[in-house]
């Protein structure tokens, strides 16, 4: 079968020379220069279409790898939060609920010794404030 095509292509290739060699000269020119310029842009949309694929296929395999790497962090991310819950109930804390309570306070006192730094606060509870003393860690 791939004998018959071979054949029938050398014989439009010969029927196609023959018919261009008796034309007269300025259709000639006309054709190869329409042949020329078809045939230069036709490869440049070939080689630019082969050269966009190309970076395609870098963008490609470059956010493949980052989907892959960022997919491993937030993997490592639960595993962590899941291992901090289970921690959490080991140690029986008390579950966290949004932000903490801040309460307002303003340090009235500072004990001079150099071993424990303990501040003396004043919290404003209800419009009453009360005074006590807390050790702060160093750290």
């Amino acid at each position: 079968m791939p004998v018959n095509r071979s054949f029938l292509a050398l014989g439009l290739a010969v029927i196609l020379s023959l018919s261009l060699m008796g034309l007269p000269e300025a259709r000639k020119v006309a054709i190869a220069t329409r042949s020329q310029t078809g045939l230069l842009v036709s490869g440049q949309w070939l080689f630019s279409k082969a050269i966009h694929y190309a970076q395609n296929e870098q963008k490609t395999r470059f956010l493949l790898t980052q989907n892959v790497e960022l997919a491993l962090d937030n993997m490592q991310l639960r595993e962590a939060d899941w291992e901090n819950v289970r921690l959490r109930r080991a140690l029986e804390f008390r579950p966290r609920e949004g932000a903490p309570l801040v309460i307002p306070a303003e340090v009235i006192g500072r004990d001079p010794d150099l071993i424990h730094d303990t501040i003396t606060i004043n919290v404003l509870t209800g419009g009453s404030s009360i005074s006590f003393n807390s050790l702060l860690a160093a750290g």
